[in-house]
């Protein structure tokens, strides 16, 4: 039994000097702790990311109201001013989606009810989207939001009404252009 004892000790001494003699070094290195670069963060603000455009795609800027909008350039936009608004029309055939931007009372399309609601990311703010009906198998979507406090700027999307059974062309569309909307 001593022996096996002796035979023990001589094989864990071995293997702890081979470890302290000529690993030492690789053993010096693993136990002694290294450095971690120390990354400080960034006090700038973190810029509202941009929804993703195709290439192609066009950007209206309006100084006066303070957005731009980004567009597909198959759509033609033109422009419709008032004192203190403005609609942004953006067209092509079968396909008319409108921005308002401005201090007016806005009136809301009184159709038959809400087909669906649900919720989209604009400028950093979740905004109510609804597709309303019109009348008969027609549709409107409209995303409105407020942009200050409701009294001083009312700010919405809106389409013309189309056939319902194009709402899985026409909606992504809109929602595409409607996504790029950023304010300065």
């Amino acid at each position: 039994m001593n022996k096996i004892l002796i035979i023990i000790i001589i094989v864990v001494a071995a293997t702890v000097g081979y470890f302290v003699f000529v690993k030492k070094s690789d053993m010096i290195a693993y136990l002694t702790p290294t450095a971690t670069p120390v990354v400080q963060a960034s006090k700038s603000p973190t810029p509202t990311p941009t929804p993703k455009t195709d290439a192609g795609w066009k950007t209206y800027t309006n100084s006066k109201y303070g957005f731009e909008l980004s567009y597909p350039s198959d759509v033609k936009l033109s422009e419709k001013p008032g004192s203190t608004w403005i609609d942004i029309f953006f067209e092509k055939p079968g396909f008319r989606f409108i921005f308002f931007a401005g201090t007016r009372e806005t009136g809301g399309y009184i159709g038959y009810g809400t087909v669906w609601t649900k919720k989209i990311l604009i400028d950093g703010r979740m905004i109510d989207e609804n597709l309303v009906k019109c009348e008969g198998n027609a549709v409107t979507l409209q995303i409105g939001f407020t942009k200050f406090d409701g009294t001083t700027r009312y700010d919405n999307f809106n389409s013309d009404c189309f056939d319902k059974s194009l709402t899985d062309i026409f909606v992504p569309q809109m929602e595409s252009i409607a996504k790029t909307l950023n304010y300065f």
